[in-house]
């Protein structure tokens, strides 16, 4: 899924996302952890580390980047707060510059800045330049490991369900928080022991009898932390595989047999009594999670029942066929009347209504084979004497469809191009999560005619094309002819139909057809298709055996019409339909 709009003019060198407190409290106390729970002879790693893999991630780094430096600076790693504040100024100095950073430069930016306190804080040990320079690498993969990590969480929160064997990046992280907790004791309670407990039970849900298997890594990460003996990882991997084996008995049975065993464990060997205590902990803590949280690891199992996934199904589907009932239950109380808002409140509340039966079906049903694709190019320009032109264009896939949008707001500039990026932008989204065209397209008039400012409108052309059969949808509110060129002929499509944010009563005009293999569509603004006039159907004809690259046709046209007029915008979107399987 994605969208193209027209020439958004401005730029945002970076945007901190509104994030609650809990998010940010996070960032900051693992970045201090990582910081100062490091025990390096030369630059830490897993401080700088962190901070860059949350800016790969897209957020940004100030926050972990106050917790580097907090940490750093408790523990005496000087070295390591110098590293992370020339990290973050140096990519920071990039973007300044007018350009965006990418991944690449930043994990480049991530390696020089180190490099660049090498002398300063170790030149009089020779020796420790090799040490320094395996920390670096390091901090390299831990930046993308917490990158991936950082994906693999925002999944879960959202609901989406990743494959487990996308999960190792988290075991990682997991792992280098067992590590950096092992400087943080009280007397003999380790709470880096209790932190490989709980991870290792959290495995243990997510793959049952393999999962126990992580409980090695988290054992070794223990060790290296603290300096223990290897008896510790014997005696986690023992419990982690005796409660595994009790996995598919209930949530319950998973910390209390790992208890139990470690209860077994120490009284059978020298091992500290604490070990109890700290596994007690963490099986209290594992049974406090949610249980909502619990049921996301276990569909990320790749072992799960197929009769467990089934009955999810249909348990989801039933409870979108009731609430279906009682949103059309409540459509009722809005009969039809003379008054406009309360019919339009019932239509919509219908299609809500035929939308979650739509989304139930769905639940069971095989998916569709995709047999064709759309190629897209666009081209853009404001009228002369402006800055920001005020057409927007949306392209976006979902389902089997993909839908091309064209809008032209009134006039030009910014307050033109803020109603026709709101039109499209309403009327994909509204489309991809199930609406048929009609309920959506009167849906964005209703709702365009109450926030348009100063009788602002914005006319609508658009296509849904379904990618399994070819059949396809073409709307127009206000809109200009719209051309398919299909071999040596060019078939015209037109509408006299009112735009968008005029009338309440104003409704599109529809017109379904069957594209083919090879066709080319052309939709343009009336600035453009103006300025060309009754040259356009001999211009199109031409085009598709003088471009293969449809930008560059664009493009084209669109120069074509800046010569003849430049007193408006123009924008112009083209499509090609390729068959998948005769170019597999």
């Amino acid at each position: 899924m994605h969208e193209i709009r027209a020439l958004i003019k401005g730029k945002v060198i970076f945007h901190i996302e509104k994030s609650d407190i809990y998010y940010i409290l996070c960032q900051l106390a693992a970045a201090f952890l990582f910081s100062l729970g490091t025990n390096s002879k030369g630059l830490s790693p897993f401080g700088i580390g962190v901070t860059a893999g949350i800016w790969l991630y897209g957020d940004a780094p100030f926050v972990s980047l106050a917790g580097v430096v907090i940490g750093s600076l408790l523990c005496g790693d000087y070295a390591c707060a110098c590293s992370s504040l020339l990290f973050v100024i140096s990519v920071l100095t990039f973007s300044l510059m007018g350009k965006t950073p990418s991944k690449q430069y930043k994990l480049m930016a991530l390696l020089l800045s180190q490099l660049a306190v090498l002398p300063i804080f170790h030149n009089t040990e020779p020796l420790m330049f090799l040490y320094c320079f395996a920390s670096m690498s390091l901090s390299f993969f831990f930046a993308i490991i917490t990158d991936k990590s950082l994906c693999i969480i925002k999944e879960l929160r959202i609901g989406k369900i990743p494959n487990s064997s996308r999960l190792m990046p988290l075991m990682f992280l997991f792992a280098a928080t067992v590590f950096c907790l092992g400087r943080f004791n009280l007397a003999e309670f380790s709470f880096s022991a209790v932190a490989a407990v709980f991870f290792t039970l959290l495995c243990i849900k997510l793959g049952g009898v393999p999962g126990a298997a992580s409980s090695i890594v988290f054992g070794a990460a223990y060790m290296l932390g603290t300096s223990a003996d290897i008896l510790f990882i014997g005696m986690l991997c023992i419990c982690a595989t005796l409660s595994a084996l009790s996995a598919q008995y209930g949530r319950w049975c998973i910390p209390t047999v790992f208890s139990s065993c470690a209860c077994i464990a120490v009284f059978l060997s020298a091992h500290s009594n604490v070990f109890i205590l700290e596994s007690v902990i963490a099986s209290s803590a594992y049974i406090m999670l949610p249980r909502s949280f619990l049921h996301k690891l276990e569909l990320c199992s790749e072992n799960k029942s197929p009769a467990l996934i089934e009955a999810s199904l249909y348990s989801l589907q039933f409870k979108l066929r009731e609430a279906s009932q009682v949103i059309c239950t409540v459509a009722k109380m809005f009969a039809p009347s003379g008054d406009e808002r309360v019919k339009l409140a019932n239509r919509q509340l219908l299609a809500t209504g035929q939308l979650m039966v739509k989304l139930a079906d769905g639940c069971m049903a095989e998916p569709i084979q995709r047999n064709y694709r759309v190629a897209v190019g666009a081209a853009a320009c404001p009228k002369a004497g402006n800055e920001e032109t005020g057409d927007s264009i949306a392209v976006r896939e979902y389902d089997t469809n993909i839908l091309l949008a064209l809008s032209d707001g009134m006039g030009s500039g910014k307050k033109a191009h803020k109603e026709s990026a709101a039109a499209v932008t309403l009327l994909s989204d509204l489309l991809s999560i199930g609406f048929d065209l009609k309920n959506a397209l009167e849906c964005v008039n209703m709702l365009m005619l109450q926030r348009s400012e100063n009788d602002m409108y914005t006319t609508v052309d658009a296509v849904c094309i379904n990618l399994s059969n070819l059949n396809a949808s073409f709307v127009k509110q206000g809109a200009p002819d719209s051309y398919i060129v299909r071999g040596q002929k060019v078939f015209t499509l037109c509408s006299q139909a009112l735009p968008i944010g005029i009338l309440a009563q104003a409704r599109a005009s529809l017109h379904e057809t069957k594209l083919r293999s090879g066709d080319f569509v052309f939709m343009m603004t009336d600035g453009m298709s103006e300025s060309l006039c009754d040259l356009l159907p001999d211009i199109l004809l031409d085009l598709p055996s003088q471009f293969e690259d449809l930008n560059a046709m664009a493009d084209y046209l669109l120069c074509m019409a800046r010569r003849l007029s430049d007193r408006d915008d123009m924008t112009i979107i083209i499509a090609n339909i390729e068959n998948m399987r005769k170019n597999s």
